[in-house]
C-alpha cells in the first residue's frame, strides 16, 4: 500500500505492470487552489492513471477539460458521493460504498471495476471496460412517508427491513404527535429525523424537521415547538415566563 504523504503530486511505478499512478494528499481540511488543473503524466509508454479528490470550490475545484486532455489513460475521481462518468468513461467518481446521508436514500451503490488494457500504436489512450458491482449494505438508509397510524400499523413495517434500517420519517399528521421520535423508535430504533408534511409547513414553505431532540435543553423544546405550531421564533419577552 503507497500513501500519498503530502499536496504535491507524485507518481507511483509499478515496474511489473508498467503502470503509473499519480495522487496527492490533503494537509489542510480545504484546498481551493486548482492542483490538478495543470497536471500532464510523465513522458513515456505504460498506463497513466490520476486519483484525483476534490471538484468543488473548497475542495480543490478542478476544471474538468483540462483534466480530460491532459493525457492520462484513466482519471479516477473521489469526494462526490454519487457513482458517475465525467465527460467520458475516462473519467468517473466511484462514489461511495454506503450512503452517508438521507439524501442518498434513493442512490444505488456499487463498485466500479475498470479494466485498462495496452495501448496500440494506433491511439494515444488505452482501451477501456468498465463494469459495476452493485453493493448491498447491511442497514440501508430509507425515507418513510405518511400519517403516525399508518407507519405504525404492524402490517406497514412487518416483512420489510425498516425495523433495522435508518430511517427518515415525514409525518402527514395536520396535529403535531406527542413524543413522536420516542414512540417512533420503538419501531424504528434507527430513526435519524422526522419532519412534518402538512397544511401548516405547506403555507410556511418548507417542512418543519426535527433534529438532535435528544440534545437540546427543555426550553431549546419549547421554542423549536413554539416555532413549529406558529411559524416564528418566541420574543425575549415570550423566553422570560418559561
Amino acid at each position: 500500500v503507497t500513501f500519498f504523504k503530502n499536496e504535491q503530486l507524485t507518481c507511483v511505478k509499478d515496474e511489473k505492470l508498467d503502470v503509473y499512478v499519480y495522487g496527492l494528499s490533503y494537509e489542510h481540511q480545504e484546498i481551493e487552489d486548482p492542483l490538478y488543473d495543470s497536471v500532464h503524466p510523465a513522458e513515456g509508454e505504460g498506463l497513466h492513471i490520476l486519483l484525483a479528490h476534490g471538484g468543488d470550490e473548497r475542495h480543490i475545484p478542478m476544471n474538468i477539460r483540462s483534466i480530460a486532455a491532459s493525457g492520462f489513460d484513466y482519471v479516477a475521481l473521489g469526494h462526490i458521493h454519487n457513482a458517475q462518468n465525467i465527460k467520458s468513461e475516462r473519467i468517473r467518481y466511484c462514489g461511495t460504498p454506503l450512503k452517508y446521508s438521507i439524501s442518498e436514500a434513493n442512490c444505488d451503490k456499487s463498485l466500479t471495476v475498470v479494466e485498462l488494457k495496452e495501448k496500440s500504436s494506433e491511439s494515444d489512450y488505452c482501451d477501456i471496460s468498465a463494469r459495476t458491482v452493485p453493493l448491498k449494505p447491511k442497514r440501508n438508509v430509507v425515507r418513510l412517508k405518511g400519517s403516525y397510524r399508518e407507519l405504525t400499523e404492524r402490517g406497514f413495517y412487518e416483512n420489510t427491513s425498516y425495523k433495522t434500517d435508518f430511517v427518515h420519517i415525514t409525518l402527514t399528521d395536520e396535529e403535531d404527535i406527542t413524543d413522536a421520535v420516542g414512540k417512533l423508535r420503538i419501531i424504528y430504533p434507527n430513526l435519524l429525523g422526522l419532519a412534518y408534511d402538512n397544511r401548516r409547513t405547506a403555507a410556511s414553505g418548507s417542512l418543519s424537521e426535527i433534529t438532535d431532540v435528544e440534545r437540546l435543553s427543555p426550553q431549546e423544546l419549547f421554542e423549536e415547538f413554539y416555532k413549529i405550531q406558529n411559524n416564528s421564533d418566541m420574543t425575549d419577552e415570550q423566553k422570560i415566563f418559561i
